[in-house]
């Protein structure tokens, strides 16, 4: 399916011939582009979708969009209202990493269509959904490697006072000794 509301080509035929759920709105030959090598003539064609759906939406009314309030790559927060046990549809792949939550409370990530994230809501009223992107392999990376810098300076500053010590230490407290 197409995730538009709207397409618009330059084509021979209309596109509603060959691309299903599509409703024509407006063509027009003159427009189309000069130096074809066809003896067809194209034209452009604006048609409307009529399968498309919000990217957020609930269930229960599938032509209403729920409004963002945060939109991130790695973070979106949702405020649906709602009139009962519903479940908020967002259309961005699911995939692990994806943390959800429901007015601040953890909540179970569900898959609808095949491939969205989904997230049941059960009371009535205004809600805040909240989708997180926190990979575990990221993090593990992450902490792997700050470990590691960790243990090199602690290695490195180890070493350096090793150094010192056997270099008979500081030249500044050669000095003191001398005056003794």
């Amino acid at each position: 399916e197409l995730g538009v509301k709207y397409i618009v080509v330059c084509r021979v035929k209309p596109p509603e011939t060959t691309i299903p759920g599509l409703n024509p709105v407006w063509a027009d030959p003159t427009m189309a582009s000069p130096g074809s090598k066809s003896t067809e003539t194209a034209s452009i064609y604006l048609s409307q979708n009529t399968r498309w759906q919000p990217r957020a939406r609930l269930e229960s009314a599938p032509a209403v969009p729920v409004a963002f309030v945060n939109d991130e790559p790695d973070r979106v927060t949702l405020s649906p209202v709602t009139s009962g046990r519903d479940t908020l549809i967002l259309a961005d792949t699911q995939a692990a990493g994806w943390r959800a939550s429901v007015d601040d409370a953890a909540a179970k990530i569900q898959t609808a269509d095949g491939s969205l994230r989904s997230v049941p809501i059960t009371p009535a009223g205004r809600h805040r959904i909240t989708f997180t992107y926190r990979p575990t392999l990221f993090l593990l990376g992450l902490y792997l490697s700050l470990l590691t810098v960790l243990g090199l300076i602690a290695h490195l500053s180890f070493a350096l006072t090793r150094n010192i010590r056997a270099a008979g230490g500081i030249e500044g407290s050669n000095v003191e000794q001398a005056q003794d």
